[in-house]
């Protein structure tokens, strides 16, 4: 597989998981060497993180040859290539926590994770709501209005990045955004509910 795969929606929808990943490295006798390991997802490139001292780094260090496989079920990806080890300590702490947020499962690290989801939800709904307030009644003149639009425009992609980076992964983010593309639905479901509700009907 390619950089150029990678790319790939289908590979990438798989790939964005957090699933585990086996690679197989090459020891000094030259015998296969195979380790379970966590794994982040960059744009061309597969990112995996160790302290120094295991086995497999060390086989890497010295032959840079590496096959990784994420499987599920029947259903699997295959990389094979050629590492590039990056010793710089600040990007692989900060690597590190990336890659641990993909797999963290701790509830109270869970609960803090919705919390902000909800932060962000909530600083949606604000942009939204001004901006309601603000066209309500047609009091604004037509260059205000495009300004206003703008404003909401920015505070929204602003808030489509935090959300992005906090939910993590494509697949979360794809369903995130159809939410999104369902709302007016949604509003005129709730509408047609309250209207119902008004006339005494179920």
């Amino acid at each position: 597989m390619s950089a150029d795969d990678l790319r790939s929606p289908a590979i990438r929808h798989f790939l964005d998981r957090p699933r585990f990943a086996t690679i197989a490295t090459t020891d000094p006798s030259g015998a296969p060497f195979t380790a379970v390991v966590w794994y982040s997802l960059g744009e061309s490139t597969i990112t995996i993180n160790s302290s120094e001292g295991r086995r497999w780094p060390a086989n890497l260090r010295r032959d840079p040859r590496i096959s990784l496989t994420v499987e599920q079920g029947y259903d699997y990806v295959t990389v094979l290539g050629r590492v590039t080890i990056d010793d710089d300590q600040e990007r692989a702490q900060r690597n590190m926590a990336e890659i641990t947020a993909r797999y963290i499962t701790k509830p109270d690290a869970l609960a803090a994770r919705l919390e902000d989801f909800k932060k962000l939800l909530a600083e949606r709904v604000q942009a939204e709501s001004e901006f309601s307030l603000q066209s309500m009644g047609g009091a604004l003149s037509s260059q205000d209005a495009r300004a206003a639009q703008k404003l909401l425009k920015d505070a929204k992609d602003a808030n489509d990045v935090k959300i992005k980076a906090l939910l993590n992964n494509e697949e979360d983010y794809s369903t995130f955004q159809k939410w999104e593309e369902s709302k007016p639905e949604r509003a005129l479901l709730a509408l047609g509910q309250s209207a119902f509700s008004g006339l005494g009907e179920p």
